[in-house]
């Protein structure tokens, strides 16, 4: 299987919903999201676009809050800012680049999590995953039933 690890050297940012600024509406991360393309853009060239279904495993390192001067009581983040939040905004800024994938939706597995690290990034890395075709899934039908136990087909 293919992958590739990419890593980004920018605190996390969680997405937001863009605000109505009186009549209009005002997106506050539209900067954010270019600079966390530029990251990928940089990493990614000369890179093939990714097709068909792939596995994101990602990584948010947080900064470590000064209450606990450089030593969190755990290295999981369990606070504000919320592990999906963190996760739109990366698929989001890497779709706006149109180097990795050209849309989101070909994430079928994603894997996340949040740490407290000194160094604050987020890293990421895409797996190609193998094509599997619904003519090489067993069937289910009224005689051809899966043994609970072993999932075959035998007399358990």
């Amino acid at each position: 299987m293919d992958s590739k690890s990419y890593v980004i050297n920018l605190k996390p940012i969680p997405w937001r919903r863009a605000r109505l600024n009186g009549k209009y509406f005002f997106d506050s991360q539209s900067a954010d999201r270019l600079a966390f393309g530029l990251h990928i853009a940089q990493q990614a060239r000369g890179d093939q676009l990714w097709t068909g279904p792939v596995l994101m495993d990602i990584t948010f390192y947080m900064p470590i809050p000064k209450l606990y001067k450089d030593r969190p009581p755990t290295i999981y983040h369990h606070q504000r800012a919320d592990l999906d939040n963190l996760c739109k905004f990366a698929l989001d800024a890497i779709t706006d680049t149109q180097v990795i994938w050209k849309e989101d939706s070909i994430v079928s597995i994603l894997r996340a999590q949040k740490l407290y690290d000194p160094n604050p990034r987020t890293e990421f890395t895409i797996t190609q995953l193998p094509k599997m075709y619904t003519k090489d899934l067993p069937t289910f039908g009224h005689h051809d039933r899966l043994c609970l136990y072993c999932y075959r087909h035998c007399n358990c």
